[in-house]
């Protein structure tokens, strides 16, 4: 064999090695932070719920009526050995109360607050692309904080999912304590 001949098999391996390799090491992807979400619906809206702002997902929780002047409030219910209020949130969002809500989240608050609403339907762990931060709505009393996409179409790509308003549980949270009547509590001695 020629010196040419060697040097281009060499190279020509070389080259072939360094391809079967590629094949052998895990693909390098940038590192996405990715959030979760629920997907829900009360009366008929999609709305989305991040995951970070709840402790828990419950279904067919017994709420216990509890007649109080606060405007939305549902009851008691008991969450893991403690008792907890419970609201109806398509009513906090500006919407018709479900009969009965059938889910509720618990809020991750020091006090936390159980939100009732109707249907859960998915939960969706969404890369940055499919979430997009708007400003306060104020058509829902300012309780959604952007918008989430969830879904993809049939190939498997974003963009073609449900648009969800993102609802902020700690605007939630405040209009709830702007309803409690404090007219009525004990002052502390």
């Amino acid at each position: 064999m020629t010196s040419s001949k060697l040097g281009a098999t060499s190279t020509a391996a070389a080259l072939r090695e360094a391809f079967d390799q590629t094949f052998a090491q895990a693909p390098r992807t940038a590192e996405v932070a990715l959030d979760d979400f629920l997907a829900i619906r009360m009366g008929g809206d999609a709305r989305a719920i991040r995951v970070s702002e709840i402790t828990g997902l419950y279904h067919d929780r017994t709420i216990v009526p509890i007649i109080g002047r606060a405007a939305h409030f549902l009851g008691i219910a008991g969450f893991r050995g403690m008792m907890a209020p419970v609201y109806d949130l398509a009513t906090l969002l500006g919407g018709v109360a479900a009969p009965t809500p059938r889910w509720l989240v618990l809020t991750r608050t020091p006090s936390p607050v159980g939100l009732a609403f109707d249907l859960f339907e998915a939960h969706a762990r969404l890369a940055p692309d499919d979430v997009h931060a708007a400003g306060n709505d104020d058509a829902a009393g300012g309780h959604f904080r952007g918008v989430a996409r969830m879904g993809r179409d049939t190939n498997g790509a974003a963009g073609a999912g449900v648009l969800r308003p993102i609802i902020h549980i700690a605007s939630v949270l405040e209009a709830i304590a702007r309803q409690m009547p404090f007219d009525n509590v004990p002052k502390e001695r």
